[in-house]
C-alpha cells in the first residue's frame, strides 16, 4: 500500500498567506508630532515709574532764615579768630563774635528745622527774625565803625543778619502779597534792588553801567518783560554779581536762584 503524502489542511495555508499579504499591504503611516503651542512674544519689563526730585518740606522763609543763621555761625567764629594789634578792635570783635555765634545758635533751636524736641517758651514769629537779623546786622556795622572809621570797603561780616531779616520779611507776608509776587522773585528783586544801589555809590561807572545792565535783565525777565524767566539767567546775573560787583547782593540772588529750583 502506498502511503499519500501529508499535507496541511486548506484552512491553515489559507490564513498564513492571508497574515503575509496584510503585513504587506498595510503601509506604516508615520506618527503626526505634537503640535506646539504658538510662542507668545517675550514680554517687555515694565517701565519703572520715574523717580520723583525730592522736595523740601520747608517754607521758603525758613529755609532761608536756617541759611542765615549757618552763616551768622559762621561769621561769629570769624569774627573770634581774628585778632588786631589794637585792643579796642580785639574787643570789639570778640563782643560781636559773641553776639553773632549766640544769636545764630538761638535762632536755629527756635526754627527747630531739625526736630531736637526742645521746650523752648521762645515763639517763631517775623518779628523774632526781623529784630535778631536786623540787630546782628547793626552790631557788625557799628563794629567796622568803631575800628575802621567808616563801613564803606571794610571787611564787614553781615550776610548772616542780612538772610535772617529776609526771611522775616518774608514770613511776614506783608510785602509779597501786596506786590503780588511769589517768594523767589521777591528774593531776587531784592537782591538787584541791593546790587543797583551799592553800584550807584560806591562803583565807578563803567561797573555801574554794566550792573545795572545786569540787574535790568533779571527785572524784565522776572516781569515777563520781552526776555524769559530761566533758571540759567537767575544763576548768571547772581554769580556776576557775586564775583565782580557786590558779594552781599549776589548772596541774596542765588538764594534766590535757590527758591526758583525748589519752585517756591
Amino acid at each position: 500500500m502506498s502511503e499519500e503524502p501529508t499535507t496541511e489542511p486548506p484552512k491553515k495555508t489559507a490564513k498564513k498567506t492571508a497574515k503575509k499579504t496584510a503585513k504587506k499591504t498595510v503601509k506604516t503611516t508615520p506618527k503626526e508630532a505634537p503640535k506646539e503651542p504658538p510662542k507668545e512674544p517675550p514680554k517687555k519689563p515694565p517701565k519703572k515709574p520715574p523717580k520723583e526730585s525730592p522736595k523740601v518740606d520747608v517754607p521758603a522763609p525758613k529755609l532761608i532764615a536756617v541759611i542765615g543763621c549757618l552763616v551768622m555761625i559762621c561769621e561769629g567764629i570769624m569774627y573770634l579768630r581774628t585778632r588786631w594789634f589794637i585792643p579796642l578792635w580785639n574787643t570789639m570783635y570778640i563782643i560781636t563774635g559773641i553776639v553773632n555765634l549766640a544769636a545764630g545758635i538761638l535762632l536755629f533751636l527756635v526754627i527747630n528745622v531739625v526736630e531736637l524736641n526742645l521746650d523752648l517758651k521762645i515763639p517763631y514769629k517775623w518779628w523774632l527774625l526781623l529784630a535778631i537779623g536786623g540787630g546782628v546786622l547793626a552790631m557788625n556795622f557799628i563794629t567796622s565803625a568803631v575800628c575802621f572809621g567808616t563801613i564803606f570797603g571794610t571787611p564787614i561780616m553781615y550776610w548772616g543778619g542780612l538772610l535772617v531779616g529776609l526771611g522775616g520779611l518774608l514770613e511776614w507776608h506783608l510785602i509779597p502779597e501786596k506786590l503780588d509776587m511769589i517768594d523767589s522773585k521777591f528774593v531776587l528783586i531784592v537782591g538787584c534792588g541791593m546790587a543797583i544801589v551799592v553800584a550807584i555809590i560806591t562803583l565807578p561807572i563803567v561797573w555801574m553801567i554794566v550792573t545795572i545792565g545786569l540787574c535790568a535783565l533779571l527785572i524784565l525777565a522776572i516781569f515777563d518783560v520781552a526776555i524769559p524767566y530761566e533758571w540759567w539767567l537767575t544763576l548768571g546775573v547772581g554769580l556776576a554779581i557775586f564775583i565782580l560787583v557786590h558779594p552781599p547782593s549776589g548772596v541774596v540772588l542765588l538764594v534766590g536762584y535757590l527758591l526758583v529750583q525748589l519752585d517756591y
